[in-house]
């Protein structure tokens, strides 16, 4: 089969996955619920009758959103183990046209994450991993969870960075919730920015020089803030007030804008 495309980020959600996330969970799951009602999404024969009117499209699939450690924190690590087998069961049912999966990871757990991705590259032949934005709240580059980045570093398999911001997120801070779907349709880029630079800053790519991440939906604002991330940051710290000592170090030989510029993105 001739290729002319292969989509590295498409989303699917497994049978097996979506029952054990629906029996244990004590939250509201209506984006869950509703990407469950989008056929494609969970319907193997489906997907590939879909595919089929696209010749040689072929997809790599990784579980969509919202991750784990939100929907079921207390069981994430069996239930991204069930997940992983379901996506490698895909690859192998589907003829080629699915051509390899990214294992979810239990994020909330370092170490299950780090045996994880372990797991499923070695054993279940995952061609990367997923990452979202942040870990309930927690940037990617705090000292936590640098043991899995040095652990994906050695495996050299790519990350899938998904940007993670829920409607509960205010726009303002005099508000209950974000407003007209902005979390979603502002707020995602911006997450994906935000943890890109985070990333960038903290000197990741410097000490890991193998480390390959793609950001969804085209790499946030990135490529569209040269001059702010490039020219602007060159004044990194004077725009803070008298004794706050530039909230944070910087730890790059690089500028910003090389530094980011190591990003692959995605066209979605």
């Amino acid at each position: 089969m001739s290729v002319d495309c292969i989509d590295v980020f498409c989303h699917c959600l497994t049978p097996r996955y979506c029952a054990g996330v629906s029996k244990v969970s004590d939250r509201p799951l209506q984006m869950f619920e509703r990407a469950q009602r989008i056929r494609t999404m969970v319907d193997l024969e489906e997907r590939l009758r879909v595919m089929d009117m696209f010749p040689g499209y072929r997809q790599v699939v990784c579980l969509a959103s919202p991750p784990v450690e939100v929907l079921a924190p207390d069981h994430s690590v069996e239930l991204t183990r069930i997940a992983n087998e379901e996506m490698a069961q895909l690859v192998e049912k589907s003829d080629g046209r699915i051509c390899g999966f990214v294992a979810a990871l239990p994020m909330n757990n370092v170490e299950a994450s780090i045996q994880e991705a372990a797991r499923a590259i070695d054993f279940l032949g995952a061609v990367g991993v997923q990452f979202y934005t942040n870990v309930c709240g927690t940037p990617l580059d705090a000292a936590e969870i640098r043991p899995l980045w040095d652990s994906i570093h050695t495996h050299d398999r790519p990350i899938l960075l998904h940007p993670l911001r829920p409607m509960s997120v205010p726009d303002y801070p005099g508000e209950e919730y974000s407003k007209f779907d902005l979390w979603w349709a502002i707020g995602w880029p911006y997450e994906t920015t935000l943890a890109m630079c985070r990333i960038a800053l903290a000197g990741i790519f410097q000490q890991l020089p193998r480390l390959k991440i793609v950001a969804h939906h085209v790499g946030g604002y990135v490529p569209m803030l040269a001059g702010r991330l490039g020219p602007g940051m060159e004044l990194f710290g004077t725009r803070n007030p008298p004794g706050v000592n530039n909230a944070g170090k910087w730890p790059l030989k690089e500028s910003l804008v090389q530094a980011c510029s190591r990003f692959h993105a995605d066209t979605a």
